[in-house]
């Protein structure tokens, strides 16, 4: 029996390349989709976004800083407040020293602290009970610093450990205290107070050159030992200037350094 399907003369032929059974359209939803333009369109998309995280992970060169070149080579040693119209004291020995007495009135109150010494050298500050307050000299071997610090009003007692020959002087400025002439360059190292210096002297001028990664920071200081301003902030090789905002009064210039500076105040 022939299969079902439309019934053909068999006395007629065929035409030449067609089907003997009739097209269905139907059978077009068994053709599989063609899915390559969304296959290709997202290669794309992600290629793309691979190539933008690659862009930005990939190692940069480093920023190459002009290098910072001292004329003067001579380096000071700390720089010291005149003691002249001020409040200053000065101790000194060979060794352990307990009972040193300073009366401070909460202001800003400078201490420069040096010593060759054989081991540590410690200097301590307590209050009129005795009991320590601040720890500003933490040091041993040859020891050369002037530093700020902050105490409360009234009686203070300082002590010594040391093996060898020290000295400590602590001086506070006053109203009358007279200012820095400018213009005024220090060419140092290392942690420092300069001043004080007169408002209208408002130019300021920094180079800083570390060789060990270190660091800068400069801070504007009133009588009172209040920051003010934070003229200067920088990284191995530094170099800025700065006009300060208006002032009402004197400044010290505080100096957090691990490196050589040279710091210059103009009018």
């Amino acid at each position: 029996m022939p299969p079902p399907g439309p019934e053909i003369d068999p006395g007629t032929t065929e035409p030449h390349g067609r089907s003997r059974r009739r097209y269905d359209p139907a059978w077009n939803d068994w053709n599989p989709p063609r899915r390559w333009p969304g296959i290709l369109l997202s290669c794309v998309i992600v290629v793309g976004f691979l190539s933008a995280v690659i862009w930005h992970l990939r190692p940069h060169s480093a920023v190459h800083h002009p290098p910072v070149v001292f004329r003067n080579p001579n380096v000071k040693p700390p720089y010291m407040p005149l003691v002249k119209d001020t409040r200053a004291i000065t101790f000194s020995g060979t060794s352990d020293r307990n009972g040193m007495h300073f009366a401070s009135n909460g202001g800003l109150l400078v201490l420069h602290a040096k010593c060759t010494c054989q081991y540590d050298f410690i200097v301590t500050i307590s209050n009129k009970s005795l009991l320590p307050i601040s720890y500003p000299v933490n040091d041993s071997g040859h020891v050369n610093v002037v530093l700020n610090v902050t105490v409360p009003v009234g009686p203070i007692v300082l002590s010594v450990r040391a093996q060898g020959p020290w000295y400590v002087q602590l001086v506070q400025p006053l109203a009358a205290t007279p200012t820095i002439p400018v213009p005024f360059a220090y060419f140092s190292s290392g942690n420092d107070v300069l001043g004080p210096f007169s408002a209208a002297d408002r130019h300021l001028g920094l180079q800083f050159l570390s060789l060990t990664n270190g660091a800068v920071l400069v801070r504007l200081l009133n009588e009172h030992n209040i920051a003010l301003q934070t003229p200067f902030a920088g990284r191995i090789g530094f170099s800025a200037t700065k006009t300060l905002a208006p002032l009402s009064g004197p400044y010290f210039l505080e100096i957090d350094a691990t490196g050589f500076w040279n710091l210059t105040v103009k009018h």
